[in-house]
């Protein structure tokens, strides 16, 4: 910023010197020509024009009373001369001082209305929110301690985007990024009110929403108010893969001891984000506890690659198992209750599922996990086969058994040891 101060003033006193030095030029120009010597040209010059006349009266040209006349205008044209050259000499001198006086104000003027007008504040805002990434990104990777001025670098930033948002309230770009900053300080009351800001330009923006009702949830100390069910709901209603918005309603429905509607939330949320993400693990956590409240052992499932539950004799098992993303195309028309299967079986093997689990269309997209646990009977589980067939599969009759106009998608052959990584089903393909 200061680099920036110096080369503009430097371009102003670069500035001044074109208009000044012609100025001076003028100026000097003038003072190389003392008043006398102009005074002494226009006395020479009366005496010719005076001459003419004396010669024209002598020879008969004009008359006594024409002579006399003319003389007179010669007389006042003299007089006019020598008041205008010494006025102009006098004006030269004032003009050149009220320039010379006007012209570093003017330079003030202009730095001044810049600082506090222009861009400037911009630069400093864009310098604080770079020099912050790259503080963050050091102290991850342990490269250096920086650690305290990360620490006071939000508080910089917020308080120029405080003082840039009182002459620029239009700005929602920075409303965002103050609300942002806000909530990484735990000011989540400042928070709210950027974002409702924000959404005083902008209503429909869903994710405005769902970062709203995430701050009010903090602020009101982890606790779901019916303002939040709203947003949720406002948000949920036009995209329903916003996982802030499902991790919020998620928590909803189990403070309401509704277990199965809370898994199902979150199953969304993790399977929007996948298993492998930063906030998932939170939610996989959420998921377990709520299966173990609801005591539905059908929907017990882990969400990982590989398991651990209690043995016969109480040792811990490993469970594996397979993940994989089912959602419904766009062009199938089905209804929220219309029941949905995904399993697994043989490849190129028996039709009989290993693993099964039954869904609905409303619980649709989804991370589907299946384990070696849920077998169907003794010795014909997951690990029973060398490869294995996913088929989701939406079922018009809700019978097991396909039949025509049900709705399908399948991926195979996959091996239970490989890392099956990114598995994804879009119901798309009819069964004739």
């Amino acid at each position: 910023m200061l680099t920036m101060i110096m080369f503009n003033a430097a371009l102003c006193l670069l500035a001044m010197v074109f208009v000044v030095w012609p100025v001076l030029v003028r100026w000097r120009s003038a003072q190389c020509e003392p008043v006398h010597v102009r005074g002494d040209v226009n006395v020479e010059l009366y005496r010719e024009h005076k001459a003419e006349l004396e010669l024209s009266l002598a020879g008969a040209r004009i008359t006594a009373s024409e002579f006399n006349v003319l003389l007179r205008e010669l007389d006042l044209s003299l007089l006019a001369e020598e008041t205008n050259t010494t006025e102009a000499q006098s004006d030269t001198g004032g003009g050149r001082l009220l320039l010379l006086t006007l012209l570093p104000l003017l330079v003030v003027f202009s730095v001044t209305w810049y600082l506090y007008y222009g861009a400037s504040q911009d630069v400093e805002i864009a310098q604080l929110v770079s020099e912050k990434y790259t503080a963050e990104q050091r102290v991850m990777r342990g490269q250096d301690t920086v650690q305290a001025r990360l620490e006071i670098l939000p508080q910089l930033l917020q308080a120029k985007l405080e003082s840039r948002l009182e002459t620029h309230p239009e700005n929602t770009q920075y409303w965002y990024l103050l609300a942002r900053t806000a909530m990484e300080q735990a000011f989540y009351d400042k928070a709210q009110s950027a974002y409702q800001k924000i959404l005083q330009s902008e209503p429909e923006n869903t994710q405005i929403m769902a970062e709203l009702a995430q701050a009010r949830f903090l602020a009101a100390g982890n606790r779901i108010d019916p303002v939040i069910d709203s947003l949720v709901s406002q948000v949920l209603a036009t995209d329903k893969r916003n996982t802030t918005a499902l991790g919020l309603a998620g928590i909803s429905a189990f403070g309401k001891t509704d277990y199965p509607q809370a898994v199902i939330y979150w199953r969304r949320a993790v399977a929007v984000m996948g298993a492998d993400a930063p906030g998932s693990q939170a939610l996989l956590t959420g998921i377990t506890r709520a299966q173990q409240l609801s005591g539905d052992a059908v929907t017990q499932l882990g969400t990982v690659s590989t398991q651990q539950v209690s043995g016969d004799d109480g040792d811990i098992v490993a469970l594996k198992s397979l993940s994989v993303y089912v959602s419904l195309a766009d062009a199938v028309e089905a209804t929220p209750e219309q029941v949905v299967f995904v399993y697994a079986r043989a490849w190129q093997g028996g039709k009989m599922p290993l693993a099964i689990m039954k869904l609905q269309v409303a619980d649709l997209p989804i991370l589907v996990v299946l384990d070696t646990s849920m077998a169907m009977a003794p010795g014909m589980g997951l690990d029973s086969v060398d490869q294995l067939q996913l088929v989701a599969r939406l079922s018009k009759s809700g019978g097991v058994t396909p039949s025509a106009g049900d709705w399908q998608a399948s991926i195979g052959p996959l091996r239970l040891n490989d890392k099956n990584s990114d598995l994804n089903m879009v119901i798309a393909e009819p069964v004739l």
